[in-house]
């Protein structure tokens, strides 16, 4: 009998090959992040160059993308001279992301596998990362462990954080953020909880640096977004919600960089 953590994989492949099984969510992938919408694309783009960023120089750098998705962050990291390498468990998603290279010219490469076991060898990317992926994994501690074992520092992005209870009431209830244990392709989603995720990585040898953000548009604006005043009223108010209220925002970005040769 298999184990509940590899029926939950296998669970969540067989969900995503359904889910991209059909031509309008296939193509939605193959146009991200333009096909988000006006607004949440430039809110997506903005949180990508923040965690390339925080990786300092890619020039001829080898970076891992974990969880690639699509692969949309491929031409952001090649832009910048990196050398592309995207991974994901779902087949569908890994022939997105190869077509996206292919059509943009870039130089990189796509692999199918586990983040929670990946295929390379210690060191053998000078940065890897994840973009709203590592949530989705049976066991995240394992995943950033094996992030950190395949390169010389890794970034968090964009991953949901804990909240206190009432934060969490007024962001469901109210804003009508939607934080259901779940998403359409089935996978369920860990909250990171900030302060014991840094302390346990510092107490195993690494610099940790944490930053809370908004990602959050709510219907009425990205109903209108096309509008030019309308988008730039929303794009002011989220200003003042990442300036303002960043101790309680849902999600976090993280850069870990070993201070020593260590495992999390």
């Amino acid at each position: 009998m298999l184990n509940q953590t590899v029926e939950q994989k296998l669970s969540d492949v067989h969900s995503w090959e359904k889910l991209l099984s059909k031509n309008e969510n296939y193509l939605f992938e193959m146009k991200k992040p333009a096909s988000l919408g006006a607004l949440w694309s430039r809110i997506h783009v903005s949180n990508a160059q923040k965690i390339l960023n925080a990786m300092e120089n890619l020039k001829g750098n080898r970076i891992l993308d974990i969880g690639c998705g699509g692969g949309w962050f491929a031409k952001l990291v090649s832009k910048k001279g990196g050398k592309y390498v995207g991974i994901d468990l779902s087949p569908s998603f890994c022939h997105i992301a190869l077509m996206r290279i292919r059509h943009d010219g870039i130089d990189g490469a796509v692999v199918r596998g586990d983040a929670e076991h990946l295929p390379f060898r210690s060191r053998v990317f000078e940065n890897a990362f994840t973009y709203e992926a590592m949530h989705h994994l049976p066991e995240p501690y394992k995943g950033i462990s094996e992030a950190l074992r395949v390169s010389n520092s890794f970034t968090l992005g964009d991953e949901p954080a804990k909240l206190p209870k009432p934060i969490e009431f007024l962001t469901v209830n109210i804003l009508k953020r939607s934080f259901k244990e779940g998403e359409p392709s089935g996978y369920k989603s860990y909250r990171f909880d900030p302060k014991p995720l840094k302390l346990s990585l510092e107490k195993n040898g690494y610099t940790v640096i944490i930053k809370r953000q908004w990602t959050y548009v709510p219907k009425i604006f990205s109903r209108f977004e096309s509008n030019f005043f309308v988008a730039n009223v929303y794009l002011s108010i989220y200003s003042l919600l990442m300036k303002f209220f960043k101790p309680f925002s849902h999600s976090l970005t993280v850069h870990i960089k070993p201070r020593h040769v260590s495992h999390c």
